[in-house]
């Protein structure tokens, strides 16, 4: 038998998951990203079984995706800010990488020092806000 009928048979998620079902066939039953991490899922296995940034978001913080290696393109597309980034360790390359200009990356406290040795240049910095005596 397969997931979809056991399940239907009356077999619980938890039972599921003890008779070593992946968390891709849990998913395909509707289980949820709560319920899997009541049963012990953790987040690269829910990452492994299909689940969203947005869907893990339920039940983990930014951090929590960046260690279970989303990158920082795929989670600002999911609503992660600038700063939430920052906080969860992406380096300032990784941010402009992401698609954060020099303007965001001000914003979160990034030196121009750091952000022209990552790449942006002086007009991109002075138009992010940064004072000419900050760029010496």
């Amino acid at each position: 038998m397969n997931v979809k009928q056991l399940h239907e048979a009356g077999y619980s998620a938890a039972d599921l998951r003890m008779a070593k079902f992946s968390v891709s066939d849990l998913r395909s039953i509707g289980c949820t990203v709560p319920q899997l991490t009541e049963l012990g899922c953790v987040v690269r296995d829910l990452k492994a079984g299909g689940y969203t940034p947005q869907q893990l978001r339920e039940c983990f913080a930014w951090k929590d995706l960046r260690e279970a290696n989303f990158s920082v393109e795929v989670l600002r597309a999911a609503g992660a800010s600038v700063q939430d980034l920052k906080a969860a360790g992406a380096s300032a390359k990784e941010l402009k990488d992401g698609g954060f200009d020099a303007v965001h990356l001000h914003a979160a406290g990034i030196s121009a020092e750091k952000l022209y040795d990552v790449g942006y240049t002086g007009p991109e910095l002075r138009l992010a806000g940064f004072s000419a005596k900050s760029l010496e």
